[in-house]
This record gives C-alpha cells, structure tokens and sequence, in this order.
C-alpha cells in the first residue's frame, strides 16, 4: 500500500474517531437516561393505577355494604311487620291463609331463592380477599347449608321459621361484608403505609 494512502486513511480514521466518539458516547448516556425515565415513568403509571383499582374495589364494597345495610333494614322492617300480621290473624283464623300474609310470605319466599347467590358471592369474594381461614368464612358455610334447606311454604310456623332464618343470614351477610370492607381498605393503604 502507498504510503500516503495509509497516512491519508489513518488521518480519517482519526477524524472519524474524533467526530463520532463523543457522539456514539453522547447517543449511549441519553438512551440509558431515556430508559430510565420511561421506567420510572412505567412504576408511576403501575402504582397509580393499582391504587385506582384498589379505591374502585373499596367503593364497590362500600355501596355494597350499604345496600346490605339498607336491604337488612327493609328485611327486619316486613318480615317484623308479617310475624305481627301472622300473630294477629292467628287467634282468629289460620293466619296463613290471610291475603296480608300470603303478600309478605310471597316476600320471603323471593330472599329464599336470593339467600344462596348472596352467601355464594359473599363466600367467594372471602375467599379471593384470603379470608377462608377466618371464624366468619366458617360459619358463612354454614349458612350456606341453610339457606339451600330453606323451602318455599304457606305453612305458618314454616314461614316463620324461614322469617327469622333469613334475618339471621342476612345479618351475617351484612358483618361479613364488613370484615371484607375491612380487609379492601387495609390491602390499599397497607403498602403506602409499609412504604413510608
């Protein structure tokens, strides 16, 4: 090779080298900087996010819990006023057999058929929330096994046998929903709260 053909490519490669280094070194630092901030920005977006979940589902267990609270009321308030109608007419007649009556029991009939898909969604929500170990999961199975033995009836002690059965169950579907509100609204602050 000529002489000055070499000094001709090792002086542009030693241009080359000085023009182009610094920038591949500049072009390396602002891809590691980009990368880092959209990291970062990726753990942002992921905290807020779960954090919006976890408040949705405290919500949804809070309206929940007040409409078990507001159905638990309505149910003590007509299933109080059937036990006295059935206590009234009982004297005079057989109080099952009463148009009043019939009204409120067609009522408790319809909470027979609603108890098992509210104790199977409470249960089931218990059990995704890790609460299966807890004495409230363990008798909320038991209430599983009544509420599929209640059984429509005109029959007047049967309708107040499944009258007071299912104040019970619902008043246990209403401190369940508790323990679960309970358990929502320490799962979403319970990690800021490690954190800090």
């Amino acid at each position: 090779m000529d002489p000055v053909l070499a000094d001709l490519i090792r002086t542009i490669a030693l241009e080359g080298i000085k023009v182009l280094g610094p920038a591949a070194v500049a072009a390396f630092a602002t891809y590691k900087v980009a990368n880092a901030q959209y990291r970062a920005r990726l753990v942002e977006i992921s905290q807020t996010n779960e954090f919006g979940a976890r408040q949705h589902l405290f919500d949804y267990y809070k309206g929940r819990q007040a409409k078990l609270a507001e159905g638990q009321r309505e149910l003590n308030e007509a299933l109080g006023q059937l036990l006295g109608v059935m206590a009234a007419y009982d004297a005079e007649s057989d109080s099952a057999r009463h148009p009043l009556v019939d009204t409120y029991a067609g009522m408790v009939d319809m909470h027979i058929g609603l108890a098992p898909f509210d104790v199977d969604i409470t249960r089931r929500d218990m059990k995704t929330k890790g609460l299966g170990d807890s004495e409230e999961y363990g008798r909320l199975e038991q209430y599983a096994k009544v509420v599929v033995e209640l059984s429509p009836s005109r029959d007047a002690e049967t309708i107040k046998k499944n009258a007071f059965a299912l104040l019970e169950v619902y008043g246990f579907l209403e401190r369940c929903n508790q323990v679960l509100l309970e358990a929502q609204m320490e799962g979403l602050f319970d990690k800021y709260l490690k954190s800090a």
